[in-house]
């Protein structure tokens, strides 16, 4: 087997020596892996946000359910109590209706009769 450079530097083997399902390896030693990098002081306000907000997230959606939950019930409450209302208002107005639609006990009244004032003379007419 004849070994060649390739242009990475690396030693490889002329394709017609590996056989078909072979894999092609690196003969090129292996680096030591880069050393870590240095951990950064984490100041004490990053500190509590990352201990405090993943303990709220749960808190935030509990308020959240219970709010929408009381603000639901009190809008249909309200909506209750208007309907009651409009239903009063609507049998106080047919009973009115129906109260207009009777006749009268002594017939048909004038404007003279129920005042009181018909068949007076006009103080105006003396001259």
């Amino acid at each position: 087997m004849i070994m060649s450079m390739s242009r990475a530097g690396r030693l490889s083997l002329p394709r017609s020596a590996l056989r078909i399902g072979q894999r092609q390896y690196s003969l090129r030693p292996i680096d030591p892996p880069p050393p870590p990098p240095q951990a950064k002081p984490t100041s004490p306000h990053a500190q509590v946000y990352s201990s405090l907000l993943p303990s709220m997230i749960p808190i935030f959606l509990l308020g959240s359910a219970v709010y929408l939950s009381l603000e639901l019930w009190r809008v249909r409450l309200e909506h209750e109590k208007y309907m009651y209302e409009a239903g009063e208002r609507v049998a106080f107005l047919e009973a009115e209706i129906a109260d207009a639609g009777k006749p009268r006990k002594s017939g048909k009244e004038t404007l003279d009769q129920i005042q009181g004032t018909g068949s007076s003379k006009s103080w105006y007419r003396f001259w």
